[in-house]
């Protein structure tokens, strides 16, 4: 018996005994409750086909993208790579049904590329059967669950599942207004089912920071100076601010004979250095600005002689996230793929980048400028 049927026979009157085996009354209470579990099963799957996080196939998903304006076209790139993976992983099994090793490189090999798997020097080895050190792997085999691999990442539910994200994804987009350089630069990454790999932007900023040691260049003493670096970049339009450094053993008075020296580790893609005083322990007292001449990109040091400082260090900016250029023409992000198949075989993914120009086209910049776009790439970020 049904739990529905359970249910309804258990609100008949107590000295009826409903439940009871063998009463007809259980067979008729059954047969009219049976199509109300279809009933049900069949309004949860309207439910669920309503909703973006819980539709169940591809043309739920697809239908609720065309609210949005969004279509199968332009979902095309998702698509196409799940149709190629699975042309190739079925190549590689037939390469090794059929012994041809050659055949099984080349197809592993165009997976790993399709998916922006860096190449490792032992190819589809590291999926192999775990053998002694001394044993040569079965390679075949590695071929084998390499294809069960991908050919998951590229299924039916795989394909739903990016589906929807990105119908999520760029519905969000549209919510949020479309108009913004981050808007812009989120849109062409989903186009290319890609996501924005903000953990890598924050790293990328983190390492610009220079790295500033503070310590006496004359005689030790007791006095705590402290100081911040500023490495204005070549490229970018946001400045990469050190952490305040300080020294306990500065002298009371800073002088030409008894200064304190600033110096900190080269930076990359830097155009000139700026060096704030932040903290007086002594005379001078005053703190803010040490360079009003900026120093040169080449200037790895500076001793604070007890100069007059100038204006104070400026208040962080607000960080979006995201590269831009100094003339704010270039926009940039790394972006990582959506999808890790085989993380034996990908234990870091690499990102990529993304870049936009505003109001004009990469060949229009590259040729203006007389730099090769692959070059403008590398430097954004």
């Amino acid at each position: 018996m049904s739990g529905r049927a359970q249910a309804v026979l258990g609100r008949f009157p107590a000295h009826l005994d409903a439940p009871r085996a063998g009463k007809q009354l259980e067979r008729v209470v059954e047969g009219l409750v049976a199509p109300l579990d279809l009933l049900s099963a069949e309004l949860a799957a309207v439910r669920r086909s309503h909703r973006l996080p819980h539709a169940d196939t591809l043309r739920d998903v697809l239908r609720i993208g065309a609210l949005h304006g969004l279509s199968a076209g332009e979902l095309a790139l998702l698509f196409r790579r799940a149709e190629r993976t699975r042309e190739l992983a079925a190549a590689l099994e037939a390469a090794v049904g059929d012994g041809d090793a050659e055949a099984r490189d080349a197809a592993a090999g165009a997976l790993r590329e399709l998916w922006g798997i860096q190449p490792v020097p032992e190819g589809v080895a590291p999926l192999a059967p775990f053998a002694s050190p001394a044993a040569t792997p079965d390679l075949d085999e590695a071929g084998r669950r390499a294809a069960r691999a991908f050919r998951a990442a590229a299924g039916f539910r795989a394909t739903v599942e990016g589906a929807r994200r990105r119908v999520e994804r760029v519905s969000r987009l549209h919510a949020a207004g479309n108009g913004t350089v981050r808007a812009v630069l989120e849109g062409a990454a989903a186009a290319l089912d890609l996501e924005l790999d903000v953990a890598r932007n924050v790293a990328a900023k983190e390492d610009a920071r220079p790295d500033v040691t503070v310590k006496p260049a004359g005689a030790p003493g007791q006095t705590l100076w402290g100081y911040v670096v500023i490495a204005r970049s070549l490229t970018r339009s946001d400045p990469a601010v050190s952490l305040p450094a300080f020294t306990a053993k500065g002298p009371a008075e800073l002088t030409a004979e008894e200064p304190v020296r600033v110096s900190w580790a080269p930076v990359p893609d830097v155009l000139d250095y700026l060096v704030f005083r932040v903290h007086a322990g002594g005379a001078p007292a005053s703190t803010g600005l040490l360079t009003p001449e900026p120093l040169p990109a080449d200037a790895t040091w500076l001793d604070d002689t007890g100069r007059a400082a100038g204006v104070p260090l400026p208040p962080p900016q607000n960080d979006d996230g995201i590269f831009h250029s100094r003339d704010l023409f270039w926009h940039s992000t790394y972006v990582h793929d959506r999808v890790r198949p085989v993380r034996r075989l990908d234990p870091e993914p690499p990102s990529q980048a993304v870049a936009i120009a505003v109001d004009a086209g990469l060949d229009e910049l590259a040729e203006g400028m007389d730099v090769p776009f692959a070059t403008l790439l590398a430097r954004l970020p």
